[in-house]
């Protein structure tokens, strides 16, 4: 089973795929996403290596000719509150290491939800205003 089957940040939304843990920052983000991009895709890979229930994870999509690319990955601890770079640091040693356990894991899951679905409301938003605007001109 390839990675891409099992990824729980990985949605399918009117026929579209979406990332979950995507930022949306900056003028061509994008958190939708294809195979390829969820192929090369590390996210669960780190997930696998650091099951620390506080490192928090996202990743930068950017849309270039109706394709998404995969531009960087973003790691912080959210007690800590510290970027861990490429997650050396997060390791069973570190004094705030909590293994994932499967609540835990629902509850990230639920709150990464409700980010990405407020990240569309807006970006909604910013295309009808846009839309808007160019009508008006």
């Amino acid at each position: 089973m390839s990675l891409v089957e099992v990824c729980e940040h990985r949605r399918v939304e009117l026929g579209r795929l979406y990332c979950d843990v995507a930022t949306r920052r900056g003028d061509r983000a994008t958190n939708e996403t294809g195979n390829r991009t969820c192929e090369i895709c590390r996210v669960a890979a780190i997930r696998a290596d650091h099951p620390c229930a506080h490192l928090d994870i996202g990743i930068d999509l950017t849309e270039h000719r109706d394709r998404s690319t995969l531009d960087a990955y973003h790691l912080a601890c959210r007690i800590s509150r510290l970027d861990v770079g490429d997650a050396l640091d997060c390791t069973a040693e570190c004094p705030y290491f909590e293994a994932i356990d499967e609540e835990k894991r629902a509850q990230y899951e639920a709150a990464a939800g409700a980010r990405t679905k407020r990240a569309e409301d807006e970006e909604a938003a910013r295309r009808v205003t846009a839309r808007r605007t160019a009508r008006d001109m």
